[in-house]
């Protein structure tokens, strides 16, 4: 296991010392969760079922392409 003064992070996903591995992480107030691979592109995303979207924030990640069956919070985690 690598010390954790050196699980640095630059670049906003990338390890200082690890440069091959690649970090996403995500929180809500009760959880946390990171992910460590060794590929770019991939994220991950924690969100509470019941958390209420501004309809400001609808508005703007909503098409109408969109599937009308999902609900705020499944189109945020679609989209996000």
């Amino acid at each position: 296991a690598a010390p954790l003064e050196k699980l640095i992070l630059t670049n906003h996903h990338q390890l200082r010392f690890y440069p091959d591995y690649f970090v996403s992480l995500t929180h809500t107030k009760e959880a946390a969760m990171a992910w460590v691979r060794t590929t770019r592109g991939h994220g991950i995303d924690l969100e509470r079922v019941d958390r209420v979207l501004k309809d400001s924030i609808l508005e703007r990640i909503r098409h109408t392409n969109d599937h009308s069956a999902l609900s705020p919070i499944e189109l945020w985690c679609l989209k996000e």
